[in-house]
């Protein structure tokens, strides 16, 4: 019996130990069950093919079945057959096939539901609405100065605001045209109202409390950097995207460095303008002064890096002919992820954003800790030392 044989969806097939693969004759057939019907078609590489050292001839094969099942039905389910005159394998797929866009479209549906099901008929807010706005809410405290704040009601109303639209303000400035700020009330109401609601109550200062427990500060800051990651995505497609490609001049809304200005200022811009305005003072002392990324271009950048970087994803996954550098679309091939609408590419795109958070939070708390445990091992080394010269002393 021949050696077990891999495949993805995209068509990439490889016989893990095939000397003999050349010698073969391959058939590569795709068969998709829609709602409707059974629908099947089938590609044939030739013994010469060599798949094994060549596997660029059976993705094509593959892509081109992918594209036309996948126009069929929204719901499918696929199944890749890797067919020879000895023996028949079903392979599972590994990469973004429809089974795996159908589950891009559970998970859309799923915080989509959480983003619009109202709490109340009396309160019309989404689950992830308000946690976020309690988590823009605990940002601004921590960015105040945590329990040092000296900061009064107003002026952390006035910094909470400061931190959700600031970066969607400078971009309308840029682009000449009205802030979404303007048409926002609602969102401006609840964010500035449940910082409110927080400050004045022992809620607010609860969750800082919370934020000092190691293992629920932790857990605080990982799910928070998911959550941030999530509808942060929302942002940068919504606000910092589409506003460029709709733009009335032409030269902007073609100009892919205005998308990925525009995104990271949309996305990242709020550490920027902390360090500018000294908005971290304890004291509310708010002034110019010079800042670090002045000195530094990667100091205080990454949420913009990281912002500029998912609108490239974005542009390419929703116009993969067009995309804006050749290896993303040579990747989106390879991966099969030309066939996803429109949904499921702002799903990938908010979970990518959400892992890199998450991926770069936890990479801080761990060198955190590893600081934390080297200053305590020399904090105990000092100590024995200087015990030991004491003792020598007294000898």
């Amino acid at each position: 019996m021949p050696s077990p044989i891999r495949a993805s969806m995209s068509g990439e097939i490889w016989d893990e130990q095939g000397p003999f693969a050349n010698l073969l004759y391959f058939e590569l057939s795709v068969l998709c069950q829609t709602e409707a019907a059974l629908i099947s078609w089938s590609f044939s590489a030739p013994s010469d093919a060599r798949l094994h050292e060549n596997p660029a001839r059976a993705c094509s094969l593959g892509r081109v079945a992918l594209s036309r099942t996948s126009l069929s039905s929204r719901k499918h389910v696929c199944a890749l057959q890797f067919r020879s005159p000895f023996f028949l394998h079903t392979i599972t797929p590994t990469s973004l096939d429809a089974m795996q866009t159908g589950r891009l479209a559970s998970i859309g549906d799923q915080l989509s539901n959480w983003s619009q099901t109202p709490l109340h008929p009396l309160f019309p807010v989404g689950a992830l609405g308000l946690i976020h706005a309690v988590r823009v809410s605990h940002a601004t405290r921590q960015v105040a100065g945590s329990h040092k704040s000296r900061l009064g009601v107003w002026q952390g109303l006035v910094l909470n605001q400061i931190l959700m639209f600031g970066g969607v303000v400078i971009s309308g400035m840029l682009l000449g045209i009205p802030s979404p700020l303007l048409s926002a009330w609602p969102v401006v109401a609840l964010y500035g109202g449940v910082h409110v609601a927080l400050d004045v109550t022992p809620a607010g200062k609860a969750l800082l409390h919370a934020q000092d427990v190691e293992l629920v500060g932790t857990l605080m800051d990982l799910s928070f950097a998911l959550l941030d990651g999530i509808l942060r995505a929302e942002g940068i497609i919504d606000l910092g995207v589409e506003p460029v490609l709709r733009h009335a001049s032409r030269q902007v809304a073609t100009s892919l460095f205005a998308v990925l200005l525009n995104a990271a200022i949309v996305g990242g811009g709020i550490p920027l303008l902390i360090d500018l305005f000294r908005l971290d003072s304890t004291t509310g002392e708010w002034g110019v002064r010079s800042p670090a990324w002045a000195k530094n271009p990667f100091s205080g950048t990454n949420d913009m890096l990281s912002s500029a970087f998912l609108a490239l994803v974005y542009l390419t996954l929703a116009s993969p002919a067009t995309a804006p550098i050749a290896l993303l679309r040579d990747a989106l091939h390879a991966f099969g992820a030309e066939s996803l609408d429109a949904r499921d590419v702002r799903t990938l795109c908010s979970l990518l954003l959400g892992s890199i958070l998450l991926s770069e939070k936890a990479t801080v708390l761990s060198n955190q800790q590893a600081q934390h445990e080297m200053a305590k091992n020399g904090s105990v080394n000092g100590n024995t030392k200087s015990k030991s010269k004491s003792a020598r002393k007294l000898q």
